[in-house]
């Protein structure tokens, strides 16, 4: 504990709020004489982040920049801080300080299915004090769902910008992606335009959790949403990779960059990179 207290814990923690990756609630089964405990991982959209524990009523507003922000908690010494900062895309290093010194150093790291996460608890010697196993779950309804995600970057009405995009002989002459947040994910609609003329509007649905999504015939995709600003994304045919790309928005929002990779002719790969403009703002919670 930041306070130098020593205790044992071993607990199992179940999602009660939808989430992409860490992001969301976490709901602990205590064992031992622990009380439940909830974990709430939140971010926005200029990447500040809020931890929140509810069974000590700690909360920590920061970066993921790995430089201490004060802890406020009813029982947190005087001094006390903790620094954020991300390991890759599946994990993330929390560490607590009193003063200058480091009493504790908690790493959190996103198993493979996106379903749990392990929390391995050192002190500031590096000696192991735990390790606590996150399960996750989705118990909340569309509505509250709804609000965790429809400020992210991605959301609005996007038309393809042919002259800064790089093609790779694709003969698009115009492309127009309408993205709206559903309750775990998305709801994409696009309106593509060749010489012959405009195909129909083509609408797929996908949530955040990496699980396949049907677009057409044995096509589908995967994804997954590193923060507000950037999503990764998996493309298969008859459930193999054929696939994949970096969706990214830029900082002010107005523009969207879709990098993409896929295999070609005699597994030849095929890299392009699509600019969309914004051409209206992302609808509001």
């Amino acid at each position: 504990m930041p306070g130098g207290q020593r205790f044992d814990n071993h607990s199992t923690y179940t999602r009660t709020s939808p989430g992409s990756g860490l992001v969301g609630d976490w709901k602990s089964t205590a064992l031992a004489k622990v009380p439940p405990n909830t974990l709430t991982i939140r971010t926005s959209s200029n990447d500040d982040v809020t931890l929140t524990l509810s069974a000590i009523k700690a909360t920590v507003n920061g970066k993921w920049d790995g430089r201490p922000y004060p802890v406020r908690s009813p029982i947190a010494p005087k001094g006390a801080t903790a620094a954020l900062s991300k390991i890759g895309t599946d994990g993330f290093k929390l560490k607590h300080y009193v003063g200058a010194m480091i009493v504790e150093v908690d790493q959190f790291t996103l198993v493979s299915d996106g379903r749990s996460m392990v929390e391995d608890g050192t002190n500031g010697k590096g000696r192991e004090l735990f390790v606590n196993v996150w399960d996750r779950r989705l118990t909340v309804s569309p509505a509250f769902a709804q609000v965790q995600t429809s400020n992210d970057a991605i959301f609005g009405t996007w038309k393809l910008d042919v002259a800064n995009s790089k093609l790779a002989g694709s003969p698009i002459k115009g492309d127009t992606l309408t993205i709206e947040p559903t309750a775990n994910g998305f709801r994409l609609t696009q309106q593509s335009e060749f010489a012959t003329g405009k195909l129909p509007a083509h609408v797929t649905v996908c949530n955040f959790d990496g699980r396949p999504c049907p677009t057409e015939a044995d096509n589908s995709i995967s994804t997954r949403r590193v923060n507000g600003y950037e999503i990764r994304t998996e493309m298969l045919h008859a459930g193999k990779q054929v696939g994949h790309q970096t969706t990214r928005v830029s900082k002010d929002r107005r523009t969207m960059t879709v990098d993409s990779w896929e295999q070609g002719a005699a597994g030849k790969p095929i890299h392009r990179v699509l600019v969309f403009q914004r051409q209206q703002q992302a609808g509001a919670p």
